[in-house]
């Protein structure tokens, strides 16, 4: 069976009536392929934990595990590519959940940077002060979830990562259209939904686990009451295990009142990108950091530099003689402004590179 097939089997599990996440994580520690689960005979599913007898009998009666290929192909065809749970490009942290997505649809690409992704989130209409800490924020750590951030993101040069309630063909509000293509272009746009559905609201708070779950914290900017999906998405972080921040608000004003009572429960104040850098080094994947390692060069022992790394670490200046800004970088190392901001944001994480107001960067030493 080839790789589409493989995916078929996803595709043709993944439309099996009232077998969801929950079902098929439980049914993966019996059977490691969706291929037999499908091919699983009466007895065997019923050794299956918690199986039901209705889920047992939709299991059953989706016999053909190469039913979906037309369909994959078709998929592919419009350029949306399917993340099964056993791809190796499936966000790592997304799988250590009790109920992950076994299957994502995917607009764009993710890469190894988006496993240092931090979300933020926030109310709909917030005011020019949550606007402006968004935008701040965001552009300093090149990562985002609410148009805000994204945008922000985006013109800093960065990446970012959208989830959708809806299916990854749906572009809801209408009006983002151009920011959509951009995200699939410059980052990725993701979503368990099936294409076609509709951003129904019982689809935003499921959505949400993912936005945590694949992420190293969640950061909340504004949030209108404690019912909302930005406090959502902060309480399934805590129960994820992942960091939660808030941005305080004025204490005149109700959605500042609310993040201010995040910081009370225990959420970290933070006012930059660095608040949050610095807190979450200790986490990141070695490949990202080496906190013994001297942060003005490269040393043996420390994580070994890519040569796109080791080609900007080399045009940047030590603190105190100088400093590059973000256009200067590209031209001189002639890799587009995305690479390099990507690249830029993987040498600060390790503690090599410190980012200066207005895009600009030095060696730190």
């Amino acid at each position: 069976m080839d790789h589409l097939d493989h995916l078929a089997a996803w595709l043709t599990l993944s439309r099996v009536p009232g077998v969801g996440p929950v079902a098929v994580r439980a049914l993966l520690e019996l059977f490691p392929q969706p291929e037999q689960i499908l091919a699983a005979d009466l007895s065997a599913l019923r050794q299956v934990p918690d199986l039901s007898p209705a889920q047992v009998d939709a299991l059953r009666a989706s016999r053909d595990p190469s039913a979906g290929r037309p369909e994959v192909e078709a998929l592919l065809a419009q350029g949306i590519t399917l993340l099964a749970w056993d791809d190796p490009q499936y966000p790592e942290r997304l799988r250590q959940l009790p109920d992950p997505p076994f299957l994502l649809y995917c607009r764009g690409r993710l890469t190894e940077a988006d496993r240092a992704a931090v979300a933020m989130v926030g109310c709909r209409n917030p005011d020019a002060y949550g606007e402006a800490m968004a935008k701040r924020i965001a552009s300093g750590l090149a990562r985002g979830i609410d148009s805000i951030a994204q945008q922000a993101a985006l013109d800093a040069g960065g990446r970012t990562v959208a989830v959708l309630g809806s299916g990854v063909d749906v572009i809801y509000p209408p009006e983002h259209t151009e920011l959509y293509h951009a995200m699939a272009e410059r980052g990725a746009v993701l979503s368990e939904f099936p294409p076609g559905a509709e951003p129904l609201a019982g689809h935003f708070p499921v959505r949400n686990r993912i936005i945590s779950g694949m992420s190293l914290g969640v950061v909340v900017v504004q949030a209108m009451s404690e019912k909302s999906g930005s406090l959502i998405t902060a309480k399934l972080a805590l129960e994820q295990n992942r960091e939660v921040y808030a941005v305080p608000g004025s204490a005149l004003s109700h959605a500042g009142r609310v993040a201010n009572r995040l910081i009370k429960a225990g959420a970290h104040l933070v006012e930059e990108a660095e608040d949050i850098l610095q807190d979450l080094r200790p986490q990141l994947p070695g490949r990202f950091l080496n906190l013994d390692s001297s942060p003005a060069s490269p040393e043996p022992g420390c994580r070994e530099l890519s040569s796109q790394e080791q080609r900007l670490f080399s045009l940047l200046p030590e603190l105190g003689e100088g400093s590059v800004n973000l256009d200067t970088l590209a031209q001189q190392s002639k890799l587009a402004i995305s690479e390099v901001s990507q690249h830029l944001l993987s040498l600060e994480l390790s503690g090599l590179v410190k980012k200066l107001p207005g895009n600009y960067y030095v060696r730190v030493g």
